[in-house]
């Protein structure tokens, strides 16, 4: 079916604001291959990366775009997660190379639990086919999907580790591609229209939406670092 997230509201918005006529073309690639493939030039920016400090080595970032936690979905019925303590003995799945499994794998009295499929949706469906207990994920693309999906709910109120921020992300040595992305993000936030993109998207969580909003400082800081 058709894809949509806000990560790509975002990215094409920010494009439209260059006033071009190109637009992005989705490519499928597995977490553990996107920093790899804008490297190899098997795609030319990345819609939503976390913006680690290695990665920020490797590739030039714009944004934030988005900032949120890591959280757990389980099934609908599934009232037991309440804590990080309710993790113990539960089957954790994770997509290989996420900052997800990178958590999971450094909490130590989990990481033997940690289950690593592709990518999110194959967690979901190993969630649903109940041979998971626990998907790991970053809290704004998982409430999305629960959204779409009433037979998933994301556990209120239990996270893990310090937020990510997420950027656009493209090869080192575009400098100048870099800075107009930048600039057209900062005029797209600033017009409002990211607002108006994060509660047409997720209005199960639009009550948080000028909290999460990343501001020109914030942009200007992370942004096209060298």
């Amino acid at each position: 079916g058709h894809f949509s997230a806000f990560n790509l509201d975002v990215t094409e918005g920010v494009l439209k604001e260059l006033d071009t006529s190109l637009r992005p073309i989705r490519v499928d690639i597995s977490s553990s291959n996107q920093v790899i493939s804008l490297e190899h030039g098997d795609v030319d920016l990345n819609a939503a990366l976390a913006m680690t400090s290695q990665r920020m080595k490797r590739l030039d970032f714009v944004g934030p775009i988005a900032s949120g936690a890591l959280g757990f979905m389980v099934r609908a019925g599934d009232e037991g997660i309440k804590t990080l303590a309710d993790l113990e003995g539960k089957a954790i799945c994770a997509p290989d190379g996420s900052t997800g499994a990178d958590i999971m794998t450094r909490e130590g009295h989990l990481k033997d639990r940690l289950i690593t499929l592709r990518d999110t949706h194959s967690c979901i469906e190993s969630l649903k086919k109940k041979e998971v207990d626990v998907v790991v994920g970053d809290t704004l693309p998982l409430s999305a999907l629960a959204l779409e999906d009433t037979d998933i709910r994301i556990a209120p109120n239990v996270t893990i580790g310090a937020p990510s921020q997420y950027g656009i992300a493209l090869p080192k040595g575009h400098s100048k591609d870099c800075i107009r992305l930048r600039d057209a993000l900062l005029k797209y936030v600033a017009s409002g229209k990211w607002l108006e993109a994060f509660r047409n998207r997720l209005p199960n969580t639009a009550q948080r939406a000028n909290e999460l909003q990343p501001s020109a400082d914030q942009i200007n800081a992370r942004s096209c670092r060298d």
